[in-house]
């Protein structure tokens, strides 16, 4: 094998020289395109649950502080009913106004409610009472009982409406006519009082803001009647005189002596035709010069004596013919009594054809002459629907006018019956009553929001510090920051307290008595998650360089307190559980903490006496009895020159011996930038084991220690994120207290920070 001063000759698993490597910018082009997850913000929440409960207490708190600190407001409601839809009397139909929907009225009959007449009158009916705000305000007055708003000055009197008017809240409740009347107050009687005195002095006032507009309606209408009452007079007199002049009488045009006089006419003149027809007929039948039928048509008591006769003669005839012959003389007397009866039967026909006629003549003549002044009547009638126009004008206005005064009149007599009723159902439903407790400042709702406020600054304080801290938390971190791979993740772990350290001091450092090395979790607890980080790791260390395994491990890290001779020691004995031969080195001249983990106060003789030829093989030490092949070398007394003892070549000679003597060497380093130390031995070693502690060891901290890596041309072979917190279900790093032998101080329990 070639010297170690001329470099390794293991390739490294990662080079350094160029960008990035591809494996850290697949890392962080991830990590950009992903931002933060919801596993991020619960970690985020878990690291920072102190600040974000810490907030949400003191928001609570001040929110409560706040509440005690506020003046209690009391807070008295009431509902009332309003249905402006009610029936009305009086003289509604003239002043009453278009209703709309109750969407659109209620928000009218709540500005009625809070208008300044009303909440003044509201308060001068409490300050009269002595109750309520402002009373001292009209005792000044001579006359408090007929104070108005006009009685003060303009400040004062808005002073007293703006105090009632601010802690005042109506509102309409949805789909009804219920309104909802509410007032503050730092007095809960005067909170009840003011609501409830509110409602019936809006009442009172809607009361008198409808009678006055009645009494003004009605006032009006009385200056209109005169006007009305000449103008259904004048209306009146034409019509009669129109009446008058055209022989008219009656509500009807039709009412006219001529149109009655023409009417009765014509029922004559029918009569008198359906007579002439009839004598018309009776005379065809005289002419017939029947006996029988004159008889029947024109009845006469001489023809009928005359008739009976003959038929009386005619059958005596008949009988002394047929008994005793013609020439029997009574026969021929009877025959000269018949000739004189038919003469007489005659002349008596003839006298009724002749009445007969002449009642004809006289029904045919009366006709004519009704015919004619039937005639005559018809142009007069003809003449009067030529005006009939001028007077349906003069009766419709002159009914118009009568109705019209009609009307009015009886509403004028109505109004003064019924001027308060025309106003709409008003009805309290619910009177306010006196508030039991303050509704404001309420105190759990306002430390309920603070807190929630609290609670949210809290949680944007957390995410604020996250961003700031630019600590490395997962091997992701590592591999994104630095391009180096990620080997290992070893959680977080404490020994119980039976293997506690106990106080000693040894050259200014503390110790421990017990020598049992239970603090290696590779022996004391084979199967915790620990030890199995280790095994994992052991088994990437290896499988890193198969062809060429390496032989000299140094282990280092950025800073101190990152628990990397913890790694060391643990390394060391899962390597010895293999069968090999290992050696572990404490290099770390300064501040070894190394030799706590076995157990041991820091030896007298150590690397630094082999190094300066002060002693020889009993310097090596096995501190495990049950791994012969363990070997540990502690670090032995501090040096003035650690640097350039571990920079000399007997330091290089001592390495190749071990790399012949032993299969595994692990050095243990002093942290690369604090010291310069650790950079000859990594220089000159198979590789090195860069140890990150999540939480602790920052981004620029471990870019810094792989660059100065690179410079002393050394093999990184990776990192080992070390101390992660399982319990955490997340990777954020330990909190406690720890120091290292360069100005800090080490938790004795904490093994992971040596």
């Amino acid at each position: 094998m070639p010297a170690l001063v001329d470099g390794p000759q293991y390739a490294p698993p990662l080079s350094f020289e160029g960008d990035t490597p591809l494996a850290g910018r697949s890392g962080a082009n991830r990590g950009a395109s992903e931002g933060l997850s919801l596993h991020d913000i619960w970690r985020i929440v878990l690291k920072r649950k102190w600040v974000i409960l810490a907030l949400t207490v003191i928001g609570t708190v001040l929110g409560s502080v706040y509440s005690a600190t506020r003046v209690k407001m009391y807070e008295a409601t009431a509902t009332v009913d309003i249905n402006p839809t009610a029936t009305n009397l009086g003289i509604s139909d003239l002043i009453e106004e278009s209703l709309s929907s109750t969407e659109e009225r209620m928000p009218t009959e709540i500005a009625h409610m809070s208008s300044n007449e009303v909440v003044f009158r509201t308060i001068k009916q409490l300050a009269l009472q002595h109750k309520g705000p402002f009373p001292h305000e009209f005792d000044k007055l001579p006359n408090p009982q007929a104070a108005t708003i006009e009685s003060f000055p303009p400040a004062i009197v808005q002073g007293m409406i703006g105090s009632v008017k601010g802690g005042l809240r109506m509102a309409a409740l949805p789909n009804t006519n219920i309104i909802s009347i509410s007032f503050q107050s730092t007095d809960p009687i005067v909170a009840r009082d003011i609501v409830n005195t509110l409602i019936y002095v809006y009442f009172d006032k809607n009361l008198e803001d409808t009678v006055q507009g009645t009494n003004r309606v009605a006032k009006w209408l009385a200056g209109q009647m005169n006007q009305m009452r000449q103008d259904a007079s004048d209306a009146q007199a034409r019509l009669a005189e129109f009446q008058k002049d055209h022989g008219l009488v009656g509500g009807d045009e039709s009412d006219s002596l001529v149109v009655d006089r023409l009417r009765a006419e014509n029922t004559q003149l029918t009569q008198l035709e359906a007579e002439r027809i009839v004598k018309e007929a009776k005379l065809r039948i005289l002419n017939s010069d029947d006996p029988d039928l004159v008889a029947t048509i024109g009845p006469s008591a001489t023809l009928t004596a005359l008739r009976t006769q003959q038929l009386n003669l005619r059958s005596e005839y008949n009988q002394y013919t047929t008994k005793f012959g013609p020439k029997f003389p009574r026969v021929e007397e009877l025959q000269k009594q018949l000739n004189a009866v038919q003469k007489q039967i005659d002349a008596e026909m003839v006298n009724v054809k002749r009445r007969v006629q002449d009642d004809y003549q006289t029904t045919l003549h009366t006709q004519e002459l009704l015919k004619a002044k039937i005639d005559t009547e018809m142009q007069n009638v003809f003449k009067l629907n030529t005006s009939a126009a001028q007077y349906a004008v003069l009766r419709q206005d002159a009914e118009s006018s009568r109705e019209l005064y009609e009307a009015l009149q009886l509403r004028l007599k109505e109004s003064t019956i019924a001027q308060g009723l025309n106003t709409g159902s008003e009805n309290v439903i619910d009177n306010a009553m006196t508030p039991l407790g303050p509704v404001n400042p309420s105190t759990t709702t306002n430390s309920t929001i603070s807190g929630a406020l609290g609670f949210v600054l809290g949680l944007l304080l957390a995410f604020v510090l996250d961003s700031m801290d630019d600590t490395l938390r997962t091997t992701e971190d590592v591999e994104t920051t630095s391009g180096l791979l990620s080997l290992g993740a070893i959680p977080h772990f404490q020994t119980g307290q039976k293997d506690g350290l106990k106080a000693a001091m040894v050259d200014g450092v503390k110790a421990a008595a017990d020598t049992t090395p239970g603090r290696l979790v590779s022996v004391t607890a084979p199967s915790s998650p620990a030890a199995e980080a280790y095994r994992a790791l052991r088994s990437s260390i290896l499988l890193s360089a198969i062809d060429n395994p390496l032989r000299l491990l140094v282990v280092t890290s950025a800073f101190m307190s990152e628990g990397k001779s913890t790694l060391s020691a643990n390394l060391g004995v899962m390597l010895a559980q293999r069968g090999e031969r290992v050696l572990i080195v404490d290099a770390d001249l300064r501040r070894s903490t190394l030799h706590l983990l076995f157990g041991l106060s820091r030896p007298a003789l150590g690397l630094t006496n082999l190094l300066s030829r002060q002693t020889g093989d009993a310097a090596f030490l096995h501190p495990v009895a049950e791994m012969p092949n363990l070997t540990y070398l502690p670090a032995g007394a501090v040096p003035p020159n650690p640097a350039e003892l571990l920079a000399s070549h007997r330091m290089a000679e001592m390495m190749r011996q071990w790399q012949q003597e032993y299969d595994r060497v692990i050095i243990d380093t002093a942290p690369i930038l604090a010291v310069s130390d650790s950079l000859a031995p990594a220089a000159r070693a198979d590789s090195v084991l860069l140890v990150v502690r999540a939480g602790v060891t920052r981004k620029k901290a471990l870019v810094r220690a792989r660059e100065l890596l690179r410079r002393a041309n050394a093999s990184v072979l990776g990192a080992v994120v070390n101390d992660i917190d399982l319990r955490a279900d997340s990777y954020y790093g330990y909190s406690g207290g720890y120091a290292y032998g360069y100005g800090y101080h080490a938790d004795p329990k904490d093994e992971q920070s040596v």
